[in-house]
């Protein structure tokens, strides 16, 4: 099995990675900071070893699912197929970004400095994904692993998502707004990627007197 510099591969393809950082164990409903404490550039970490440990930062770094379902097609003769998709473990070493912005609604009143503003919600979570694909046997390129993200981001529904991080925000579902896949000069066992995601939040229809 190939062991991966990750500092190395994350600050060619998304620059991240430089600096001292702590090394984190994510535990049920809290973050335990390690003993271990040294930068993060000349440290060579494990690609099966890197999906128990996460990095504590800017980024974050911490195990990712996208799970599996089924969604509704309709083939040549006007017919509904279902389509299954199989849940996604995520690469390792993948960095998770989660922003929200809130929707205010400002009005000018004349007069007076300023606006006044009215709270109306907070809008969806906005959160970037960026990783890396690797082939871990070989130098060849991550044949599986990209068939395996085209396949999930292809998925024309909301997919559940599993992930300690997302569960502190209670964020269940996801959509993925758009995506990128590119390769690394010099490593061709290598892809990188980028995902684009808004949260989302299933609505529900209640029936009232039996309709």
């Amino acid at each position: 099995m190939f062991q991966i510099d990750l500092s190395i591969l994350l600050q060619r393809a998304f620059l991240v990675g430089a600096g001292s950082v702590k090394r984190y164990e994510t535990t049920t409903g809290s973050i335990v900071p390690t003993s271990l404490e040294e930068k993060y550039d000349k440290l060579d970490i494990s690609f099966t070893e890197s999906d128990k440990v996460s990095i504590l930062g800017t980024p974050i770094i911490m195990p990712l699912a996208l799970k599996g379902g089924r969604y509704p097609v309709k083939d040549d003769t006007g017919q509904i197929q279902y389509v299954t998709y199989l849940d996604w473990d995520m690469p390792a070493a993948s960095i998770v970004e989660i922003n929200r912005a809130k929707i205010i609604q400002r009005t000018q009143i004349a007069g007076r400095n300023g606006s006044v503003k009215e709270l109306i919600s907070d809008d969806d979570f906005d959160i970037r994904i960026r990783g890396l694909i690797v082939n871990e046997d070989s130098d060849a390129p991550p044949e599986e692993g990209v068939r395996w993200f085209m396949e999930t981001v292809n998925v024309p529904q909301a997919i559940q998502v599993e992930c300690e991080l997302f569960d502190w925000l209670g964020i269940d579902e996801v959509v993925i707004r758009d995506y990128s896949l590119f390769q690394l000069e010099g490593y061709q066992h290598v892809m990188a990627y980028t995902l684009n995601l808004w949260s989302d939040e299933p609505i529900e229809v209640k029936l009232r007197d039996g309709l």
